[in-house]
């Protein structure tokens, strides 16, 4: 596969091809990503005579690594030019800080334990089968957007999962477990945090390494923060659209409850 730009298609692009074609007697390559062009600030392109240029390195340095990465992938349209602004950096910055502090979260209550339970199959609370069966649509969406380039569905799917699912629902609903000798709770979290942990990456990638380490000496190593990671591998039998759509109700309910008292 080649990666390049719309502007280079003709000039380089097509010249690869054909002298690949002549001369090695062979298609040089079947797929060509053509990526997204940086549009400045003020101007159509990204032009330092214009000021409008956003530096990369002072901006890992202000908002950090992860959150350039993600940014650049949400807005990775294609067909579509990118127009990166700081604020858009530091709104992705929230998310990852909100990745960071669920697991701290996790982690601090989990603190102490020697050995991973066991996944339950079958859990029996309404939450627990509710976020096993959305993460593996989750895990669906993803690979199935990067497969076919789609960064920015990608990026999508993974902030309306890990934000409004996992953190706003999830964590919230499973608090008072976190007090008691559940089991069941801390098998589903760790399990959900090694997920939530290495389905982002590589966009976050310096968070994704960051997190096998801090559970490596918990249960099996989570092994490596890579695209083909075991926790990505969707399980049919966990899919339980009488759960999801239980819990969708609940959480109309709510909503709808804290909208009218907001009134």
């Amino acid at each position: 596969m080649l990666v390049t730009a719309f502007d280079i298609l003709f000039f380089w692009v097509a010249r690869m091809m054909m002298m690949g074609l002549h001369f090695m007697k062979e298609v040089p390559f079947r797929e060509v990503y053509v990526h997204c062009s940086g549009a400045g600030l003020s101007g159509p392109e990204n032009d330092k005579s214009k000021g409008n240029v956003i530096d990369p390195l002072i901006m890992m340095d202000e908002y950090g690594t992860d959150a350039l990465r993600f940014t650049l992938t949400a807005l990775a349209v294609q067909g579509r030019d990118v127009k990166l602004s700081e604020e858009r950096i530091e709104g992705y910055r929230h998310f990852i800080n909100k990745i960071w502090n669920a697991a701290r979260l996790v982690l601090m209550n989990i603190d102490g334990m020697k050995e991973l339970p066991g996944l339950p199959r079958n859990p029996e609370k309404l939450m627990h089968r509710w976020i096993l069966s959305r993460l593996q649509q989750v895990v669906r969406e993803t690979r199935e957007a990067v497969e076919g380039y789609h960064f920015n569905h990608y990026a999508h799917v993974l902030y309306q999962f890990v934000w409004h699912e996992y953190c706003d629902w999830y964590l919230e609903m499973i608090k008072p477990d976190f007090y008691g000798e559940n089991a069941t709770a801390s098998s589903l979290t760790i399990h959900r945090r090694q997920s939530i942990g290495t389905n982002p990456h590589p966009a976050p990638s310096r968070h994704a390494v960051r997190h096998r380490g801090d559970l490596a000496e918990i249960g099996p190593p989570p092994g490596r923060a890579s695209w083909r990671h075991p926790s990505r591998a969707f399980e049919e039998p966990r899919v339980d659209a009488e759960a999801e759509e239980q819990m969708a109700l609940i959480m109309e309910v709510i909503t709808g409850i804290r909208i009218s008292a907001e009134r």
